[in-house]
C-alpha cells in the first residue's frame, strides 16, 4: 500500500448506471440482518440524514480501530484497495423506548465519524470513532457508556422541500470541544445524476453497501482488553430512496487531526447521500469481545 491514495488527489471515477456492479462487491451487499433478540428498543425517527463517504488508504485507519474489527475495503479509481470512512449527520425528532407514549422522547442532532467494517458474524457495521450530540440529556446518557461522545452546538439550514422530493441544499456547522464539523451541499448536475461513483455500477447496490450498517461498535468508557461496546440497530427491509448531492465545502477537523483526510481531501468524497427520513430501532448497548 502506498503512502498516498490517488482518491485524495482527484475526483472519484464515475460509471454509468447501467454498468453491473462487480460480483465480489455485490456479494458484500448484505441482506437485512435479523433483529437482535432483545426485549427493549428505542424507536428513532431520523430526518435530514446526510452521509459523506471517503476512500482512504487502509494504513491511515489501522491505528484507529481495534483488533478484531476488519475495515471494509474497495478499489479506488486506480484499483488500489482503500478503506471507507464516513461522517454522518441526522436529526432525531423523538428518541423514546418503543413502549413509551409518543411525545415523551428527546429530540436532538447527532454527528458521527466512523470506519465501515465488520467484526462478529461478519455483519456489516461501523466503528464509531467519535459522536456528537446536541441535547444535554442524550449526551450524558451516551457519555456514560461511550468514551468518545461529545456535546456540540449545531446550526443547520436546509433548502427545498424534502417531503415533496425537492432538495435544494444542506448547510451544517457544529462547534464542540473535540472538533468542528461544517459542510455545504447543493443539488447535483444533470450529468452527475446519470453517473455513479466507481467501483459501484448500480445505485441501489451503492446505497445498500454504504447505508445498511446494523452493528455500531465504539470504545467503552471503562475499557477492558479485547472488549468493545456494541449498539445493534434494525433498519427497514427496504431503505428509503437516497438522493446523491454535491459537496460545495467541508471542514471535518477530527479526520484531519487523526491524519485520515487533509483539508483538500475532505472536498473529494466518494459519495454524498441525503435521506429525508429513516426509521430505526436502536437496542441497548452491550459489551462484546472482538476476536
Amino acid at each position: 500500500m502506498s503512502g498516498a491514495c490517488p482518491c485524495n488527489k482527484t475526483r472519484p471515477a464515475r460509471v454509468k448506471k447501467n454498468v453491473n456492479t462487480p460480483p465480489e462487491l455485490r456479494a458484500a451487499v448484505s441482506a437485512p440482518a435479523e433483529p437482535p433478540n432483545r426485549l427493549f428498543a428505542a424507536s428513532l425517527c431520523l430526518t435530514d440524514v446526510l452521509v459523506l463517504t471517503y476512500l482512504v488508504p487502509v494504513a491511515k485507519v489501522a491505528s484507529l480501530i481495534p483488533t478484531g474489527f476488519a475495515p471494509d475495503v474497495l478499489p479506488d479509481a486506480e484499483g488500489e484497495l482503500c478503506a471507507l470512512v464516513q461522517t454522518t449527520a441526522a436529526f432525531c425528532e423523538e428518541a423514546r423506548l418503543s413502549f413509551a407514549p409518543k411525545g415523551s422522547g428527546e429530540s436532538y442532532r447527532e454527528i458521527t465519524y466512523r470506519v465501515l467494517g465488520r467484526a462478529t458474524k461478519n455483519e456489516p457495521g461501523a466503528y464509531v470513532l467519535r459522536s456528537f450530540y446536541t441535547a444535554d440529556a442524550v449526551y450524558l446518557a451516551h457519555r456514560a457508556v461511550e468514551k468518545n461522545a461529545d456535546f456540540a452546538r449545531a446550526t443547520v439550514h436546509i433548502s427545498g422541500n424534502p417531503v415533496a422530493g425537492s432538495f435544494g441544499g444542506y448547510r451544517l456547522r457544529t462547534v464542540a470541544d473535540c472538533g468542528t464539523t461544517e459542510w455545504d451541499t447543493a443539488t447535483i448536475t444533470e450529468e452527475d445524476a446519470e453517473a455513479i461513483n466507481a467501483p459501484f455500477g448500480n445505485f441501489g447496490d451503492m446505497t445498500r453497501f454504504l447505508l445498511r450498517r446494523t452493528a455500531l461498535y465504539f470504545a467503552p468508557v471503562a475499557p477492558v482488553r479485547g472488549w468493545q461496546g456494541l449498539s445493534p440497530l434494525t433498519l427497514p427491509a427496504e431503505l428509503p430512496v437516497a438522493t446523491p448531492v454535491r459537496l460545495l465545502s467541508a471542514r471535518l477537523t477530527p479526520w484531519r487531526e487523526w491524519g485520515v483526510l487533509t483539508a483538500e481531501a475532505a472536498l473529494l468524497p466518494q459519495s454524498v447521500l441525503y435521506l429525508p427520513s429513516l426509521a430505526v430501532s436502536a437496542y441497548a448497548p452491550r459489551p462484546v469481545k472482538l476476536s
